[in-house]
């Protein structure tokens, strides 16, 4: 709270007093939704001692401490939000004045002080996000920042999901988290597919400072190692950025930074450098993976099963028509549509009854009306819901096979306690001794109208196909995943049944 802000910090110190004076409500509820209000998150109620210490002293004379410091802290300056002003005014908006800018804090009682200053810079120009605000009320900063604001303020919870990449490439971190992954994930609001302009990133921090030697320290290692492990191209810009959030994820950071005060820079070194070994060995496969991917060689994915953007279009489309919806029409040679949303789904989403859907990221840049369908879309992970929905039933097609006998089948593979860690769809055709995977009439059957004919009533020879699911599942066990058997998804001869 300290390093974040003086207006966060006397904030607690107050709300302590008055616990201490009997002048705070003590039910849980009360506790929350206070604290929750005047300074953090839900989140983070946890960050905050105030928000859950009890009503007695922790040493004798606080309550004269407190006075002292609360009155001592009223007299202060907050230096670090007058050189944020300053940095904003003079360095972030030098050369674009009315650029767009990202804030992030990690209190509600700093998001409170950098709006207060920053509608003084901008009147009416300033949006704020938090984790207690509802996704209306969400939608609504959102769109006033991609609109007429110039400055969005966010705390760590607040920003979950944020997109925000179409109009705004500056982001400030006033207060840096001491996980780097954290910082790593703000970045990623910014810097993803979509972003046109080369993201600028602004870190202010304390110099001189316990914290800033062990993250400094970190830093170094951290990058040393993430540039070895994505020095497999020139092209994969960023890469570094991706790895490095990795890297950090297996280190416990605020431990480091607890015994910094306790124990010599040795041991916190020494600490460093294990976890980075460890992260050095899990990185090999890493770069085995990416040296392949530098290389690819198309042949090696003859037999995966050949879907595409036509595929995605055609789910789309039948799951509007089973929810009484329907496209309207498609423009631009079908590059979005117009579709009419059922009243239910309208209401899901927040959407309008008539919506244009994109399917390209690129072109959705073009207008805040198209809603882009991947795999991050609302609207395309309900009909996902509700195409696995037990209820759903879905249909039976029968594709006409080249081979004798056919099976579909989803391969699973599982952990040493049993938990599925992926599964996988493929579809299997015999003819005599051989077994297909995944041919192309499948994936083009999937794009027809016509489920086919009933089968006939033949026996299928099953075994040469379980052998071959089985050896599916002996190759694709790696590193920790283990085979964890298939479902049937259906059996056919001379006809292969999907659902």
């Amino acid at each position: 709270l300290a390093a974040s802000s003086l207006a966060a910090l006397l904030a607690a110190l107050e709300r302590r007093a008055a616990r201490l004076d009997g002048r705070w409500n003590s039910t849980p509820e009360a506790r929350l939704s206070d604290a929750a209000q005047q300074d953090l998150d839900a989140e983070e109620l946890n960050d905050e001692e105030t928000a859950v210490t009890p009503q007695r002293l922790f040493f004798e004379g606080e309550r004269e401490a407190l006075k002292i410091l609360l009155e001592h802290g009223r007299s202060l300056r907050d230096h670090k939000l007058e050189d944020f002003m300053k940095a904003l005014t003079g360095q972030i908006l030098r050369d674009a004045p009315a650029e767009k800018v990202l804030v992030f804090t990690e209190y509600r009682g700093t998001q409170s002080a950098l709006v207060e200053a920053l509608e003084r810079l901008a009147p009416g120009r300033v949006a704020l996000l938090n984790g207690s605000m509802d996704l209306t009320h969400r939608r609504a900063a959102l769109e006033h920042f991609e609109g007429e604001a110039q400055f969005l303020v966010s705390t760590e919870a607040g920003g979950e999901g944020l997109n925000l990449q179409r109009r705004c490439h500056r982001m400030v971190n006033f207060d840096l988290p001491w996980n780097p992954m954290r910082l790593v994930q703000r970045v990623g609001r910014l810097y993803r597919y979509g972003q046109t302009r080369t993201v600028q990133v602004y870190n202010l921090y304390r110099p001189g400072s316990a914290d800033e030697d062990i993250l400094a320290l970190m830093y170094q290692r951290l990058e040393a190692v993430a540039r070895d492990m994505a020095g497999v191209s020139e092209e994969y810009s960023g890469i570094v950025e991706d790895v490095l959030g990795d890297l950090a994820a297996s280190l416990d950071v605020e431990a480091l930074l607890e015994e910094a005060g306790s124990l010599p820079p040795e041991r916190s070194r020494e600490r460093l450098e294990a976890a980075l070994e460890r992260a050095r060995r899990a990185g090999e496969t890493q770069g085995e993976l990416m040296s392949h991917a530098s290389r690819f060689d198309p042949q090696t994915l003859g037999g995966e099963l050949a879907l595409s953007r036509k595929h995605l279009e055609r789910f789309v489309a039948g799951m509007l028509s089973v929810w009484g919806g329907e496209v309207l029409s498609r423009g631009r040679g079908g590059e979005f549509w117009l579709v009419r949303l059922p009243d239910f789904l309208r209401e899901k989403l927040g959407w309008n009854k008539n919506v244009r859907l994109v399917f390209d990221a690129r072109l959705a840049q073009a207008s805040p009306e198209f809603k882009l369908i991947d795999g991050k879309s609302r609207l395309l992970n309900l009909m996902f819901e509700k195409a696995e929905d037990y209820d759903f039933g879905g249909w039976v097609g029968y594709l006409p096979l080249q081979g004798q006998d056919g099976v579909c089948a989803l391969l699973h593979w599982q952990d040493n306690s049993g938990r599925t860690l992926r599964s996988k769809y493929v579809m299997l055709e015999r003819d005599g001794t051989h077994v297909r995977s995944n041919p192309p009439e499948f994936s083009d059957w999937l794009l027809s109208q016509d489920p086919g004919e009933p089968p006939s009533a033949l026996e299928p020879e099953f075994k040469p196909l379980e052998a071959a699911l089985n050896r599916l599942l002996e190759e694709g066990a790696v590193g920790d995943a283990l085979p964890g058997g298939f479902t049937l998804c259906g059996v056919g001869w001379g006809y292969a049944t999907t659902l």
